[in-house]
């Protein structure tokens, strides 16, 4: 069986049997949509018929490959037999997956279908459907064709030529050659009776007899009109009645959903009995999905009651209907028989239907605040009617009720010309309004019925007056009381009770609407903004500003603007890609702090935005808005300009009536932008050359205080923006670096350009931070720069003793790509933060210094290369009162004399002078330069300010190196009088040089004698070299080398010479045995490598390997192995000469070694082959001094197995048996001269064997050799 999920919606009436259409109207028929089909529409088409017209469904299929959706037209009243026909069109271009089918309904609303026939595409398919032999328990109703796909589908199709013979029900039995049972129902309502066929049947979930839950229609995929849900508890019931002419099993099929993630579990009794202790209704995974469960039960003749108990808290599964086939049972109707019926020629039996007697109505407001003369389809409000009786209640008529805000009646005409009362998909009274009363009378002609236990939706839509009147602005519609719904039973016609639904009361309808007169015009005028150029990546550009009028009066409707399209293009009017230049426009308030719409940039030079939050221009009144936009980060075109071509481009309409408006302008379109330029954007500008320019002391008062310069460059490239300097940001420090009152040290501050422009200044506030703002900004354009100073006035009454100045970080200067002014990457040097020294403040400046020195700390002989030697201290003093400032030294001149008085030129004696503090932690100055000076006196100027505070002694040493190079002699350094030190008080002024103390100038140092001081270096050894190696061995440990250095000064080691010899002593070349040789220490770190030449001794350099002053120091020696090599050799360091140092230092041989013993031990070569390296040693042995060593050489991963043997064979000891080796070289194995039991066996002749079984192929190989034990 297919089943497809199909729904109906019911509309007209019709009296016709056969429907062609050319009468031009729909001839009954009416739409059914189901699932999420929308956007259907039904008309007479004259595109493709098979007279003149046909019905033409308008369909918008949405398929995802699993879920169908339909669309169809259906009529009601007609009752078909034998056979049914249809016609159907598929037009061109629709897909091939697209099926129809006929449906039948009856009064129970249970749903009868052809089988689904796919349409062929271009053509009309034939739909014939014979019912000849079709078993109906109830008179059919409704006839419909449906349409359903599971594929996307929007367009077309074509009904026409719905043919079939009518049939009459009576109720005299009639037989007929394809009906076999018949049996005659007569309910007890005012109506005829009729005959029933039995056959297949089923009963809508919605029309239990008895639910302890709700009938819903809230899930989709159900068919009929709901679906019953039980409550979630354990025992909820759900009861349905069967009849059946005979005892008889049948398969009962029950459609449900279970949405849950849980199975749900009931039981079913039988007339009182259980029948089925339990029941699973698996999960169906969501509770639109609906699958059917059949379960097998045997029924009694007679009336059978069904009750399914929920065995889980969770209830029930959802129950969309029942359904069987037999013809022996049918729907019992809730009703017990009063007699049981009886099989004859034509079997009846009896049962009174359950009747409607109340609904009850709730209401609620749809009614809009306001409306516009002439607007069409007002939601004025919806009423909801609830029948919760059994029986189905027909909506015969309602009366509505026109009123004013003070609930007053008014004239119906006067503010309405339409009223129409639908559902969601049904107008049941839809007219035209032309009364002077107050009162609508809305007769229902169609069938508006509610079904046991549902509720339905009611809308009340209106039409409004096409003009306002002096005295009524404003109604509201209202149901004045019960009386005015006029409400019967669907079977017997009885009235029914209407009551208002709980916390609802008559008279209910709508709020207050206020009529407005329809707006017409919006009036568009604008403003360019454009700027001239702009940058990539520049967002919120202003373009334009729109200007909107309402030309209406103060009773008009305010126009709603919900789209407007703009298109891009460039200087010479061409329309280019959107995206070529921008990213996203908008449209925003004037202060763009409200967003009204925007829209992405696309390929095409139209965009269109979407005003998510519509525009609103009242009446009378002007609103503004602003037009943005971003800037793309690549561009293909150098210029933008953005138009509104002409009036279709702005959409807007009467806000009530959503009526689009005429729009007008008192200037002509296109409304556009003049060209922008587009330039890339500023990325970066190098910030650099910062120069600290504040000197070291200041005095109260002082103007104009050079504080530091810095250069600005733009360094972009020529199609980029230009720069912008706005500000530059500085903050006040004290010597400690803690921010300072920028007022408590500076009154003032001032920026200047090269050509000493002032730029801005700013006065000095309590913050330690001191903004300056350029007057006019400072525009760089590519490739330009400028150098910047910053001055500052000091405070005549400043109270800080000392202030710097910094420039903290690249935040602190504003610079700005000139058209977006977003603050540029500052490429800065040096790195942040910039700051001065710090300076002192004082009252007046210093104008005299005491100076002495002291000459016996120099030594009376030092050696050549001897570091830090002191030759004199100088001690300064400032005699001035406090708040005399401090005075500087900047330099001194000195000169260098023999014990004649005469000038020695400073380079061959000195390597360095420096001037240090008496702790040696501060350096003023350190000489090195002495190559031009010649036999004449040289200044070294202070690198580092030397002040002397008042009332203060500051001391400090003169110091040297003496050069390595120095000539042996007795020297002396001088300063030869007070004008050769270079001073000044701060901020300015000649100081007076003043020798005190008993001091003259010139000041001498002591005579010094520098000779070639020997200094004692020792070195001792260590030997690595291991008894064997592999040819081509790399990293083999030779030798130790450990150096002591117990001078006052470091040794550097800058080369040591290796020698190569044989075991016997002599010498042989390097490279025939040594690929490299190399030096480590102690950490491993490497300090050389050497590959040797044909050379005997290797002489390993440049080194520069320190050795601090008391402290030893170990150099490992490593070697290489050729491939080839094949002699034994060893590693020798002979003599201290071949060790040199810097300075020049006695190598001697550490205590406990001397030269001669100076050597590696003699290391065998072996060649990689277990049969030539395989041997032992010492050999003849004697196991009461050593053991012998087995040596061999695996060339792959093998398992090796070692033996001792007599010389008769038989087995001794075993060394190792089957111990895996990796490869290489091995000489760990050795024999101690005992045997198993571990006695020592006797002097002879002895065999050693080995058996190798290499890992990867399981090669052996098997040797053996002779040993001698000698005791």
């Amino acid at each position: 069986m297919l089943l497809i999920n199909y729904k109906y919606i019911f509309c007209a009436t019709i009296d016709t049997a056969r429907f062609n259409f050319e009468d031009g109207t729909l001839q009954g028929f009416y739409l059914d949509t189901i699932n999420s089909a929308q956007g259907i529409t039904l008309t007479v088409s004259e595109d493709f018929a098979i007279g003149s017209k046909s019905a033409r469904v308008t369909v918008n299929f949405t398929g995802n490959g699993s879920i169908w959706n339909q669309a169809g037209i259906v009529v009601d009243n007609q009752i078909p037999s034998q056979n049914i026909s249809a016609k159907v069109y598929l037009p061109a271009g629709a897909p091939s997956n697209i099926l129809a089918k006929i449906f039948l309904q009856d009064t129970n609303w249970q749903l009868f279908e052809s089988t689904p026939v796919f349409l062929a595409i271009n053509s009309w398919t034939d739909l014939n459907w014979d019912i000849s032999s079709t078993i109906f328990n109830n008179p059919v109703k409704r006839l419909g064709i449906i349409i359903g796909s599971i594929s996307n589908y929007s367009g077309f199709i074509y009904v026409d030529s719905i043919d079939f013979i009518t049939a009459t029900f009576t109720a005299t039995p009639t037989a007929t050659p394809t009906r076999t049972a018949t049996m005659t129902y007569t309910p007890a309502l005012p109506s005829p009776t009729f005959t029933v066929a039995i056959g297949y049947g089923r009963i809508e979930g919605e029309n239990p007899c008895y639910l302890d839950g709700f009938i819903e229609n809230l899930n989709g995929g159900y068919e009929g009109t709901g679906y019953a849900n039980p409550n979630n508890a354990v025992g909820t019931k759900i009861i349905y009645s069967l009849n059946a002419i005979n005892s008889t099993t049948i398969d009962l099929l029950i459609r449900y959903a279970n949405g849950s993630e849980n199975n749900r579990n009931m039981e079913l009794y039988i007339n009182g009995q259980l029948a089925i202790s339990n029941i699973d209704f698996p999960t169906t995974g969501n509770w639109n999905t609906w699958i059917i469960k059949s379960i097998s039960i045997n029924l009694n003749k007679g009336y059978n009651e069904l009750e399914f108990n929920a065995l889980s808290s969770e209830g029930g599964p959802n129950f969309d209907y029942i359904a069987w086939v037999s013809e022996l049972v049918s729907n019992a109707g809730c009703v017990v028989p009063s007699a049981t019926p009886t099989m004859t020629n034509t079997p009846t039996m009896t049962c009174t239907p359950i009747n409607a007697n109340l609904i009850s109505v709730s209401n609620y407001d749809l009614m809009p605040a306001s409306v516009s003369t002439e607007q069409k389809d007002v939601y004025a409000v919806m009423f909801k009617i609830k029948n919760p009786s059994s029986g189905i209640a027909t909506i015969k008529g309602i009366t509505l009720t026109v009123k004013d805000k003070n609930s007053n009646t008014i004239t119906a005409s006067a503010v309405i010309t339409s009223v129409g009362i639908r559902d969601e998909n049904t107008f049941y009274f839809n007219t035209s309004i032309s009364t002077i009363d107050s009162f609508i009378w809305c007769p229902i002609l169609l069938e508006l019925n509610i079904n046991q236990y549902s509720e339905k939706n009611i809308y009340i839509v209106l039409g409004i007056t096409n003009k306002i009147t002096d005295d009524i602005k404003d109604f509201k519609i209202e149901i004045n009381s019960p009386s005015d719904i006029f409400a019967v039973d669907y079977f017997t016609g009885n009235s029914l009770t209407v009551v208002s639904s709980s916390g609802f009361s008559f008279p209910m309808g709508s709020s207050v609407t206020y009529i407005q007169n329809k707006a017409t015009e919006l009036r568009l005028n604008h403003l360019n903004t454009m700027p001239n150029y702009i940058s990539t990546d520049q967002k919120n550009i202003k373009a334009m500003q729109l200007n909107f009028e309402n030309t209406g009066n103060t009773m008009t409707a305010s126009i709603k603007i919900s789209r407007i399209t703009f298109y891009i293009k460039d200087f010479f009017d061409n329309l280019i890609p959107a995206s070529s230049v921008i990213k996203k426009i908008k449209i925003t308030s004037i202060d763009e702090s409200f967003i009204y719409g925007e829209s992405e940039a696309t390929t095409t030079s139209k965009v269109t935005i979407l005003l998510t939050a519509p525009l609103i221009v009242p009446a009378t009144q002007s609103v503004s808005c602003a037009l943005l936009f971003d800037v793309a980060t690549n561009y293909s075109s150098s210029s933008i300009k953005i138009t509104l071509e002409n009036t279709g481009d702005l959409y807007a309409v009467d806000t009530n009536s959503s009526v689009p408006v005429i729009i007008s302008s008192l200037s002509n379109f296109p409304k556009q932008t003049t060209a922008a330029v587009i330039q890339e954007k500023l990325n970066s500008i190098i910030v650099d050359n910062f120069l600290p320019l504040l000197p070291l002391g200041v005095v109260k008062g002082q103007r104009y205080v050079s504080l530091f310069n810095f250069r600005v460059y733009n360094n972009s490239n020529p199609l980029s923006a230009k720069a912008e300097f706005n500000s530059i940001t500085i903050t006040v420090k004290n010597d400690s670096g803690l921010p300072l009152s920028a007022n408590s040290a500076l009154e003032k501050l001032y920026i200047t350009d090269s050509l000493g422009n002032t730029l801005g200044s700013a006065i000095a506030g309590v913050g330690s931070e001191v903004y300056l703002k350029l007057i006019t900004p400072y525009i760089f354009s590519y490739g330009q720069s400028q150098y910047f100073r910053l001055f500052a006035d000091i405070l005549s009454t400043a109270f800080a003793p000392n202030f710097k100045i910094a420039l903290q970080d690249a935040g602190n200067i504003s610079i700005v790509d000139a058209n977006s002014k977003y603050e540029v990457i500052k490429s800065n040097s040096p790195d942040f933060p910039w700051e001065t020294e710090a300076t002192g403040i004082f009252m007046a400046p210093a104008t005299d210094l005491y100076i002495w020195h002291n000459s016996n700390i120099a030594p009376t002989m030092v050696g050549i290369g001897q570091p830090n030697v002191k030759f004199m201290i100088l001690y300064y003093f400032n005699p001035g009162t406090p708040g005399t400032s401090d005075v500087l030294i900047n330099g001194i001149t000195f000169t260098v004399k023999d014990l004649d008085s005469n000038i020695i030129d400073p380079s061959k004696i000195f390597k360095s002078i420096y001037i240090t503090d008496l702790n040696e932690n501060i350096t003023y100055a350190y000489y090195t330069d002495f190559s031009n000076i010649g036999n004449n006196s040289f200044f070294i100027n202070f690198e580092r300010p030397f002040l002397s505070d008042v009332l203060n002694t500051k001391t400090a040493y003169v110091s040297g190196d003496i050069s390595l190079y120095a000539k042996e002699g007795v020297y002396k350094l001088e300063i030869n009088s007070q004008e050769y030190i270079s001073r000044f008080a701060l901020p300015y002024g000649y100081v007076t040089v003043t020798a005190v103390n008993a001091d003259v100038f010139p000041f001498e140092s002591n005579p010094v004698t520098i000779t070639a001081l020997a200094y004692n270096f020792k070195i001792g050894h260590k030997d690595l070299m291991p008894v064997s190696v592999a040819q081509g061995s790399s990293g083999v440990d030779a030798l130790s080398l450990k150096f002591e250095n117990y001078n006052a000064i470091p040794i550097a080691v800058t080369s040591i010479a290796i020698a190569v010899k044989e075991c016997s002593g002599k010498n042989i070349s390097a490279n025939s045995v040594l690929k490299a040789i190399k030096l480590q220490d102690r950490e491993n770190n490497l300090i050389i490598t050497i590959n040797p030449g044909s050379e005997n001794k290797i002489n390993i350099t440049p080194i520069n390997y320190i050795i601090p002053s008391g402290a030893e120091r170990e150099i490992k020696v490593i070697v290489d192995i050729i491939e080839a090599a094949e002699e034994p050799f060893y590693l020798e360091l002979e003599t201290g000469e071949d060790v040199k140092t810097l300075p020049l230092a006695s190598v001697n041989p550490a205590e406990g070694d001397y030269f001669g013993n100076m050597k590696s031990g003699c290391v065998s070569i072996q060649e990689k082959s277990l049969i030539n390296s395989f041997h032992s040693f010492p050999n003849p042995f004697n196991p009461q001094k050593q053991n012998m060593k087995i040596e061999y050489y695996l060339e792959q991963d093998a398992e090796v197995t070692i033996k001792i043997w007599t010389i008769n064979g038989n087995l001794v000891k075993t060394i190792i048996e089957k111990a895996v080796k990796k490869k290489g070289l091995h000489y760990e194995d050795v024999w101690d001269g005992k045997n198993q039991s571990g006695k020592d066996v006797i002097s002879g002749v002895y065999l050693y064997s080995i058996e190798v079984k290499d890992k990867i192929d399981k090669k052996v190989v098997k040797l053996t050799k002779k040993v001698v034990v000698l005791k």
